[in-house]
């Protein structure tokens, strides 16, 4: 089969169109969207090709180069037009001179290459943005699809009335949303949500915002556990991101609400149910932020997986969840014995719709 050619807005080019040709014509997959996340975080903070740090060594005149792909040397050299092109100051020369920290005149004095690397991450922490209004324009244009609201209704309902008795309108459920509409919060609302949560921005309000002249985007980035206090690095992290992103507009009682209501007031979470998140790295801190707070290892809280008959839920991704998350549980045992203890205690399963629900 040949193979499938990325092209370039020419009219409106990104530094990181050049990037994703690159790992597409290296035959990095990127099927799915913690796929991109994932190539994003190996640019940003990554040693190997393709990465920033591999492009800052290409770009150092003095440097000693070592065999790269046509296509990546291709990107580099792209890149760096672009940016001498679009910023007034990044000054590449500096790779002519400091090659090592001995080139430094004075102890202590910084590091230039650091500035230029830092200078970087911030130039293709804007260009982000791009990448993310394009998106958001295409789920807006998906939104107005007549199916979509039908079939997130369908989708909701089925889940909600999934391995229960309650019926849905005696339900009370919260709706953590790592995707960026908010069809069930249109008219007519589903009196079952308690609260509903877009962890990572809305398309609505994009254009709500737009309009009125303020600078929003909805979210891209990387897990921030362990990049917080990286210069440069930490505005690609979610964490960073979500702090600076206006909070989502919810109207009525919702607005005073939030996630963890139940438990604050005397009830448990009785199940935790999960549709369409590719449950990648960049959000293993939400995860491990919510097992935390319903004690998954001591606790009765169930956990089901969604998958369609096209698209099953992913069960190496879910083992590699619970494994990454047995290891933050103390004792170091129970973390290794958790997936076989929710699977005896049958709180994990994986439930599969019928393709007509979401058709």
């Amino acid at each position: 089969m040949p193979r499938v050619t990325y092209q370039v807005n020419v009219e409106d080019p990104c530094v990181w169109d050049y990037l994703f040709i690159a790992w597409h014509d290296t035959s990095k997959k990127l099927d799915d969207w913690k796929d991109v996340e994932s190539a994003i975080k190996e640019w940003v903070i990554g040693k190997g090709s393709i990465s920033l740090n591999d492009a800052l060594n290409y770009w150092t005149i003095l440097s000693v180069k070592p065999s790269r792909p046509d296509a990546v040397v291709n990107a580099y050299l792209k890149i760096q037009k672009y940016v001498n092109e679009h910023s007034s100051n990044i000054d590449f020369s500096v790779l002519n001179y400091f090659n090592t920290s001995a080139d430094l005149d004075d102890e202590g004095s910084e590091d230039p290459v650091e500035i230029l690397r830092v200078k970087l991450l911030d130039f293709f922490a804007k260009e982000l943005h791009v990448i993310e209004d394009a998106f958001t324009r295409y789920l807006i244009r998906v939104q107005g699809n007549p199916s979509y609201d039908s079939s997130s209704r369908n989708i909701y309902k089925a889940m909600a009335e999934t391995g229960t008795d309650i019926p849905l309108d005696e339900q009370s459920n919260v709706i953590l949303s790592f995707n960026y509409t908010t069809p069930l919060l249109q008219s007519p609302r589903e009196e079952s949500i308690y609260y509903h949560r877009n962890v990572h921005g809305d398309v609505d309000r994009f254009s709500d915002e737009s309009h009125g002249g303020y600078d929003y985007h909805v979210i891209f980035g990387i897990d921030g556990q362990a990049h917080m206090d990286e210069p440069g690095v930490y505005q690609f992290t979610k964490t960073a991101r979500v702090l600076k992103l206006r909070r989502q507009y919810l109207t009525g009682e919702m607005a005073g609400r939030s996630i963890f209501d139940a438990q604050s007031n005397g009830s448990d979470i009785a199940e935790v149910k999960f549709f369409g998140h590719s449950l990648g790295e960049a959000d293993y801190s939400y995860f491990q932020s919510l097992f935390d707070q319903i004690d998954l290892y001591g606790g009765e809280t169930k956990l089901t997986f969604f998958g369609t008959l096209s698209y099953p839920a992913n069960y190496d991704a879910i083992i590699r969840l619970m494994t990454e998350y047995g290891k933050t549980i103390v004792p170091e045992a129970h973390g290794r014995n958790l997936l076989h203890k929710l699977l005896l205690e049958d709180r994990l399963k994986i439930a599969t719709f019928d393709t007509k629900i979401v058709a």
